[in-house]
């Protein structure tokens, strides 16, 4: 199982008025994380409950669960 960021991620973090470097920020995780997170990497579940926290969202609006 890997949690994957949803294709819209990147769309939904500049709607929210973030950049890769802002949102890093917000969250209090790197910059490596939010690029390689855009970029289809697994992350794990505490980065997600972070970056949900700084985007005021849900793991459904911007993460998937990866079976393979």
């Amino acid at each position: 199982m890997k949690i994957k960021a949803k294709s819209s991620f990147k769309e939904f973090r500049a709607k929210r008025g973030y950049s890769i470097h802002g949102l890093a920020e917000a969250a209090g995780v790197s910059y490596r994380t939010v690029f390689r997170l855009e970029n289809k990497h697994p992350v794990f579940p505490k980065t997600t409950r972070k970056i949900c926290n700084a985007l005021n969202c849900e793991f459904d609006d911007v993460f998937i669960i990866d079976d393979v």
